[in-house]
């Protein structure tokens, strides 16, 4: 049977798709990358069928000894992790954190760059945050503080998974030292720690080398729907259409221009943080 029996859970703009682009080079590690970011447990449309849904699209699977699969999401909905405790209880979870200003920063620049979000930096961020948010494509892209809020996500997936099971990683040394990133994370896998990936870096935020294949890349306009309609959904399934798509955004993708974030909305942004951060540092010390 082909269902996970590991996961990148988040969380969203800290490294989790050069993490799973090195682990699925590993030969016991099972882990399509056309299938990262499927969200088959927090989408409700998806989920009701995760099971099969995974079955199918893991159909390739070989006998590795780890099926890794990832979505930044999944630590910022409870109901998700609900559903991946109730169909692989014996889950390992791999979570990587960043500084959350630093993150909310990144994840906004990207959805800039990719033409989803037209408001200014204080608009998008200085807001007050929710406490609980039900999916939705919005809340999955635009919650920029609530996806930073690591000591309440964490407490949750503590509390439901064998802490035996968890792994928190720091985004810092996935920049810094990937190898040493790496063989902790094949040894928390129980797979061969001297098998060394090429340490690539996906999913860059950077910014748009050509405005105009961007502008292609990322419209919804009729004229591209058609195109798809005709032209590729007989042949390319969802999945491998929105993976050709990334892939061709990340050529496109140079490296992002120097603009620091101002010291008084970076103070702001600290403050909302501020809370959360010292549950976080409980929650670490508790179960470093």
């Amino acid at each position: 049977m082909s269902l996970p029996n590991a996961y990148i859970i988040g969380v969203q703009k800290a490294g989790t798709t050069s993490l799973h682009n090195w682990l699925a080079q590993h030969p016991d590690i099972y882990a399509p990358l056309e299938f990262k970011d499927v969200d088959y447990f927090a989408n409700p449309a998806i989920a009701a069928d995760a099971k099969e849904r995974l079955e199918e699209d893991f159909a390739s699977y070989n006998g590795e000894k780890v099926i890794l699969q990832s979505q930044v999401n999944y630590i910022l909905y409870p109901k998700a992790l609900d559903r991946i405790k109730a169909l692989t209880p014996q889950a390992r979870l791999i979570v990587i954190l960043r500084d959350p200003v630093d993150r909310a920063m990144s994840a906004y620049r990207y959805f800039k760059k990719m033409g989803n979000e037209n408001r200014d930096a204080e608009e998008a961020l200085l807001y007050k945050p929710k406490k609980k948010i039900s999916y939705s494509k919005e809340n999955s892209d635009f919650t920029y503080i609530e996806h930073g809020m690591y000591g309440r996500q964490l407490e949750a997936v503590y509390q439901k998974f064998n802490p035996e099971h968890i792994l928190v990683l720091q985004f810092e040394e996935l920049i810094s030292q990937p190898q040493q990133l790496t063989s902790k994370v094949f040894n928390f896998l129980a797979v061969t720690q001297s098998f060394t990936p090429s340490f690539d870096q996906k999913n860059k935020t950077g910014t748009a080398r050509f405005k105009w294949i961007q502008n292609r890349l990322t419209s919804t306009s009729r004229l591209r729907q058609l195109i798809i309609k005709y032209l590729f959904s007989w042949w390319l399934s969802v999945e491998k259409r929105q993976f050709l798509r990334k892939q061709l955004i990340e050529l496109n993708t140079g490296e992002k221009k120097k603009k620091s974030t101002s010291k008084e909305l970076k103070e702001q942004l600290q403050s909302l943080f501020m809370d959360d951060q010292k549950k976080l540092k409980e929650i670490l010390e508790t179960h470093g």
